[in-house]
């Protein structure tokens, strides 16, 4: 399934990519998790299927960078898109590690990302990022 191998794909090369470290995660962030952390989730997408002889997908994936200040989000977003924007094999730069049986065909930042989140207190936590626009084809 697609899905599964774009979540594999978005924890590979987001490992240590940034202010984050090893703190990355899929749809939901244990409870405790010290900041900055990255999660990321699917918006929007699907496998399209449009070609006859490989299968594609395409998919809109929220991915942010959760910190205490502003400035660690900011520096997070930043670090996300020098990481990710266009890096897959049709875009300028092919430097993405592929998920098992795909190909990240093109990554795109699109939409801007920032939440200020009230948490215990009113202590303000920041979300900064981006919606990514992600192509990909089964090898």
């Amino acid at each position: 399934m697609s899905v599964g191998a774009l979540y594999e794909m978005l924890a590979t090369n987001l490992r240590d990519a940034g202010i984050w470290g090893e703190r990355v995660y899929a749809d939901v962030v244990p409870a405790g998790v010290v900041r900055p952390y990255v999660v990321y989730f699917v918006v929007s997408g699907g496998e399209d299927n449009v070609r006859g002889d490989r299968r594609d997908a395409s998919y809109v994936v929220t991915i942010k960078c959760v910190g205490e200040r502003l400035v660690d989000s900011l520096q997070g977003a930043r670090q996300l898109v020098e990481r990710l924007d266009d890096h897959g094999v049709q875009d300028r730069s092919g430097v993405l590690i592929d998920p098992a049986g795909w190909t990240i065909t093109t990554i795109t930042a699109d939409r801007a990302v920032h939440v200020v989140e009230r948490f215990e207190g009113a202590i303000p936590i920041y979300h900064d990022g981006h919606q990514f626009i992600i192509v990909m084809e089964a090898v």
